[in-house]
């Protein structure tokens, strides 16, 4: 008995201790083999992120999104539709009563080289208009996944937003569609509200 604690003890640490290491504070880019290339990212892919809108105010978000990327392979469009939820009593969740409004975010992404995009993303319609902030957006080296996230970029992405918002957010897409332009084949991609 005595020696099945001491073994659960040690099991302990060595769960703590490796939780300590896995921690990671602020988004850098993937160590690719072979980074994605340009253009991975296009077609339709569902939306899902949680993050928060100042202190105490905690939201979940879930759409779909639209990656479009430029022909001249500079960069392009990304536009997310869909709805949130906010939970807490911070001063954000004060737009509370419009909930049941449709999110909407259009930015314009660069390329890094390394497999993630620097986006410069705003709100679209709504009580926030206009409303700007950065997003860093891992690729998976197929396209079948995109990963944005507010945190920290360590280096410096081209004409990024600066982020006097206080947003964090952070949530996987996958993809569900080739097209990424709206309708398919035109090369554009609308993202307007409603």
């Amino acid at each position: 008995m005595r020696d099945g604690r001491c073994w659960a003890a040690l099991l302990g640490v060595l769960l703590w201790g490796a939780a300590g290491h896995a921690d990671i504070t602020n988004t850098t880019p993937y160590d690719y083999d072979s980074p994605p290339t340009p253009g991975k990212e296009r077609g339709t892919y569902m939306a899902a992120g949680t993050g928060s809108l100042g202190p105490d105010c905690f939201f979940t978000f879930i759409g779909t999104a639209k990656y479009l990327p430029n022909r001249d392979g500079s960069g392009g469009k990304h536009c997310t539709k869909g709805n949130v939820e906010l939970t807490g009593s911070g001063a954000g969740c004060a737009f509370k009563p419009f909930e049941s409004m449709l999110v909407v975010v259009e930015s314009d992404y660069t390329y890094n080289g390394d497999g993630t995009l620097c986006e410069r993303a705003r709100l679209i319609g709504g009580p926030l208009a206009g409303t700007e902030f950065p997003l860093h957006t891992y690729v998976d080296t197929d396209g079948r996944w995109v990963f944005p996230t507010a945190q920290d970029i360590a280096y410096p992405c081209p004409n990024a937003a600066s982020d006097t918002t206080g947003l964090t957010v952070q949530g996987p897409g996958f993809k569900i569609g080739r097209f990424g332009d709206d309708p398919a084949g035109s090369g554009v991609l609308p993202c307007t509200n409603p």
